[in-house]
């Protein structure tokens, strides 16, 4: 990391650090708390890589990142130029077709127009516009990067309007390659990478071998059979302890002979009080020291061969006890491991239920232990191999033409090199998707019916607002035109710490950014004739595997057949088949009930009481508009199953953190269904019909199959409401896993729909497959207000729909505060996330699934002595689109720029365009983006959207991203009778 921005951190989080050491232990934090984690792999958060750069605007803040990791957290600059439509038209593409995903000139133009502002217009020397030089700068780099799809080889501007842009092309191109260069890598001030240039010995290496292992066991989350003991003791005792300790040697019959010194140097460290600081400091300096070294011998060697090795000068003495430079060898040895740097950072912070956190300050005994250990192998390698000489990697620059520009003409193509390139071309693809959505949002407002709710309601869905429920509730819609579907953050409004059955630990089933007070614990029921049923733990076999042990088998192929894993392997499909409910396709659980209620006592943690249920059902209800009630409102959860994903944590509920929302909708309904809560609901003045039944369910999205909880608690008056439930949501589930098996390419695209529903199902048993689902792939769209807003549009799944009505809300916008606090955030960071791991999925991803293991319930790396992975593998990326996020609300201007004002974090994030914001005038149903400080009215560009009958009329027979269009079965006022 360049000295510059490591020292401005260090002054801005400075409070008493005066000393060297103790502002190294300050970068030690600074430095832990950049790079980026997921958490553990049971309990996954989605998280922004570039997280501690959000206070910058977006361009700036990846360049800043750009010198902290080795690697460009954007596409380069051909990928971007390649993505620019194939239209003869620089400023007016209106009358050609755009494919998806490609950036117009048009947008191009726009972009422009905003960035140069009044200046855009204003003419040069040469009697070109800024506008005009810009667009012919970027026409002309595109033309040479197409593999000659346009006339590049004679005419590099081939547009009319551009003719006075050919005489000067040559000089504006040289100008533009004086700019600042695309990627600036960190300068490199560890002694391995000259070592390993020098002799072709990587040291990291050697020191990965001894000191992976041991970390992988010291920070065990339950893996493995045997824990370390007395690991509150701390991280370099116990490797004292282990590896240099007296009786209890890691080697006790080979030692490698680069260890030898260990043990005097950590008795040498005890003796010294286990003093981080120091330590760190100590080896900073030797190995700063042999580094000066190596460089000075390296060039006495090139000048004069024969002369013997001098010593270090003064200059470069003083050298070691730099600051800068020692800050600057500090992070990037902590970056050799950002995977396990970051995870002990995010392990010693606590905050969510963990098997094991590690004591305080066992980050700066990790660095002080990396340190010496890379003290020790440098050593031992510069002693063995007496190297004299390093290979110098020269770079040849490339002889600059001469530029015969005007000083105005220089200074604006200097202005507008690749780096703006780039940086231009990213907005201008953001703002093709933005009109996109726009347009379709305010297209035809006329049509549509103030209020979308059809008379005679007859079910009312309230789902998770995440992007993978959008097309269930769209399906929904389409099967029955009498159907109600809300969208809320998954976790319903309770913020609970949730233990299931057969777990060791609470986990946390509410948004990162949400604390948790109340705990609910699934606890064994009682079964149909009255007994109790048995616990998990006493259970060889989950529930549903029993089937297979009542078949007449030999001894031999019982005892294999039955194990889960194996029939998984070989036989999916008969392992689901076998699964299946024999009663139906309704599966019911009645195995567990849960103890949620009263205050805390012996051996019982805070539940919640009967005012505290109330509150949370009113505030779920009024948030999302629901004061009209139907027979029967569902509420659905939703979990991903699949046994051979190490990052199924990733596919369930963003709003619960990794886990599923089903026992959050479980709760809820049972809350609901409360005659005390109904109660104090109706005096509230919010009154629940005796014949409404909250009815509660599980969607798993990866098999699109649903399960129902608590249905034998229903009366019989209100179980005769269920049978057509139970048809709407199997038809919507079939037409969902139809839809969605278009995305995998190993499945036909004439696939009817029953056997795509098996499909899903035999998709989500089998262990061998590495993309069970592609649950958030398409997340770039957060829209909160009414559903008649965007009922009968397809959305390809890439919305989060939160319900909102801002009719309802007071005049402060309480409820849209709220709203902003949890659904924003978590929608930005599913975005960013994938978007970054897109980018550069090596250093922001996680790689391939084929080659990772799992390392102690941590993570996944990809073999021994390898870092901790950190963002998504590329089996989840195949089909992300790289647009940041577009949250739109329907409200008010003037109320929604007061309530983002009062939140600092979120208005950050939308000043500095790391994500964008919209607004949706209730009334009036204009459009308004938000451009610098303020809301600018949309210009629509396309008023007419492509209409079909179904939604399988839109999709069937593509596999690509599809553009937005109006479905007409699904918009409210027709009968059922009338879909056909």
């Amino acid at each position: 990391m360049p000295q510059s921005f490591l020292a401005e951190e260090v002054r801005l989080n400075r409070t008493e650090a005066t000393s060297v050491a103790d502002q190294l232990l300050a970068v030690v934090d600074i430095v832990a708390g950049t790079l980026p984690t997921n958490g553990t792999i049971r309990h996954f958060r989605y998280q922004n890589p570039l997280k501690a750069f959000e206070r910058f605007p977006f361009h700036a803040g990846v360049r800043k990142a750009t010198q902290l990791f080795p690697a460009t957290p954007r596409y380069s600059w051909q990928q971007w130029l390649n993505m620019i439509a194939d239209t003869d038209s620089l400023s007016d593409s209106t009358s050609q077709i755009i494919p998806l995903g490609s950036i117009s000139w048009r947008d191009i133009e726009d972009v422009l127009r905003r960035k140069l502002g009044v200046g855009a217009y204003s003419r040069l020397s040469s009697g070109l516009s800024r506008i005009e030089l810009q667009m012919g700068t970027l026409r002309a780099s595109r033309d040479q990067h197409t593999n000659g799809r346009l006339s590049v080889a004679r005419d590099p501007v081939g547009h009319p309007s551009l003719q006075p842009f050919r005489r000067i092309y040559g000089d504006v191109e040289s100008a533009s390659a004086e700019a600042e260069p695309l990627h600036q890598p960190p300068e490199r001030q560890r002694l391995r990478d000259l070592l390993l240039s020098a002799t072709a010995i990587d040291t990291d290496e050697m020191v990965h071998a001894v000191l992976l292992p041991f970390l992988a066991r010291f920070l065990d989350q339950g893996q493995a059979q045997w824990g370390l003991p007395d690991r509150e003791c701390g991280l370099l005792r116990q490797f004292r302890r282990l590896y240099a300790g007296s009786g209890g040697d890691r080697f006790p019959f080979f030692t490698p002979a680069w260890l030898l010194p260990l043990r005097e140097e950590l008795d040498r460290l005890e003796q010294n009080g286990w003093s981080m600081a120091g330590s760190i400091e100590e080896s900073l300096l030797q190995l700063r020291s042999m580094v000066a070294r190596l460089q000075s011998s390296t060039e006495t060697s090139a000048a004069t061969p024969s002369a013997a090795q001098p010593d270090v000068s003064e200059s470069e003495c003083d050298k070691c006890h730099s600051v800068g430079v020692l800050q600057s060898m500090l992070s990037a040895t902590m970056m050799a491991l950002p995977g396990w740097v970051a995870m002990v950072y995010h392990l010693q912070q606590g905050g969510e239920w963990l098997n094991w956190s590690v004591p305080h300050g066992t980050l700066h005994e990790l660095v002080a232990l990396r340190l010496l250990l890379d003290r020790l192998a440098g050593q031992y390698v510069l002693h063995q191999t007496q190297t004299s000489s390093v290979q110098q990697r020269t770079i040849n620059s490339r002889q600059k033409p001469a530029v015969t520009l005007t000083s105005d003409l220089l200074s604006a193509a200097r202005a507008f090199g690749p780096d703006a390139q780039i940086c231009c071309l990213q907005d201008a693809y953001d703002l093709g998707h933005i009109n996109q959505v726009l347009d379709a949002l305010t297209a035809g407002d006329q049509e549509r019916p103030a209020d979308g709710r059809s008379s005679g309601l007859q079910i009312q869905v309230i789902c998770c607002a995440d992007s993978c429920q959008e097309s269930l509730r769209r399906h929904l819609e389409e099967v029955n035109n009498r159907c109600e579907t809300f969208g809320t953050p998954g976790f319903f409004g309770l913020a609970i710490n949730y233990r299931g059955l057969g777990e060791s630990h609470y986990s946390q089933h509410c948004p990162a950014n949400v604390r948790s007070q109340h705990y609910v614990e699934e606890v064994p029921g009682f079964q149909q004739d009255g007994s109790l049923s048995p616990h998990p733990r006493h259970l060889n076999q989950r529930p549903g595997k029993s089937a297979l042990r009542s078949i007449e088998l030999s001894s031999l192929l019982e005892n294999w057949l039955s194990r889960p894993w194996l029939t998984q392997l070989l036989f999916p499909r008969i392992t689901r088949r076998l699964d299946r409910n024999p009663s139906g396709s309704v599966r019911e659980s009645m195995a567990a009930q849960l103890d949620w209620e009263g205050p805390p006592r012996a051996n019982r943690l805070q539940g919640y009481t009967v005012d505290e249920m109330a509150d949370a059902v009113h505030h779920l209800l009024t948030s999302i508009g629901l004061s009209s009630f139907a027979p029967v409102v569902l509420l659905i959860g939703h979990v991903s199953v699949s046994p051979g994903n190490s990052f199924v944590a990733a596919d369930c509920c963003t709003f619960c953190s990794g886990r599923s929302s089903g026992p959050n909708a479980r709760i809820m309904a049972r809350m609901a269904n409360d005659h005390r809560v109904r109660r104090i609901l109706k005096r509230e003045g919010l009154e629940i019909p005796d014949s409404t039944v909250f009815v509660a369910a599980e969607h798993d999205t990866c098999s699109d199959t649903i399960e129902y909880f608590d249905l034998a608690h229903l009366s019989l008056i209100q179980q005769q409401h269920l049978p057509e439930l139970f048809q709407c949501l199997d038809q919507a589930l079939i037409r969902n896993a139809h839809e969605r098996c278009r995305r995998f390419t190993n499945i036909p695209l004439n696939t009817s729909p029953e056997a795509a529903a098996e499909a899903m199902e035999t998709r989500g048993e089998d262990l061998c497959e590495q993309t069970a689902e592609f649950s958030y792939v398409d997340n770039c769209v957060c829209i909160i207000g009414r559903r008649e807003r965007t009922r009968g549009l397809f959305l390809d799944r890439t919305a989060h729909l939160a319900s909102y009505d801002p009719l309802a809300d007071d005049a402060d916008g309480s409820q849209l505060s709220q709203l902003l606090k949890t659904v924003v955030p978590t929608c930005a960071s599913v975005n960013l996330q994938y978007y970054f791991s897109t980018m550069y999925p090596n250093a922001f991803g996680a790689g391939s699934k084929l080659q990772h293991s799992v390392v102690s319930l941590l993570g996944v790396c990809d073999g021994p002595g390898h870092d901790l992975r950190i963002g998504l593998p590329e089996e989840m990326l195949s089909k992300v689109p790289p647009h940041r996020l577009l949250c739109v609300v329907e409200c008010y201007p003037e109320k929604l720029r007061a309530v983002m004002s009062q939140n600092e974090p979120l208005l950050r994030l939308i000043t500095n365009e790391w994500i964008h914001m919209a607004c949706l005038d209730p009334d009036s149903g204009e459009a308004l983006l938000w451009t610098k400080d303020r809301f600018v009215p949309h210009s629509s560009h396309e008023r007419r959207l492509p209409e079909v009958d179904q939604s399988s009329g839109w999709y069937s027979g593509r596999r690509d991203r599809l553009k937005i269009a109006r479905i007409r079965s699904a918009m409210p006022g027709k009968r059922p009778s009338e879909q056909e």
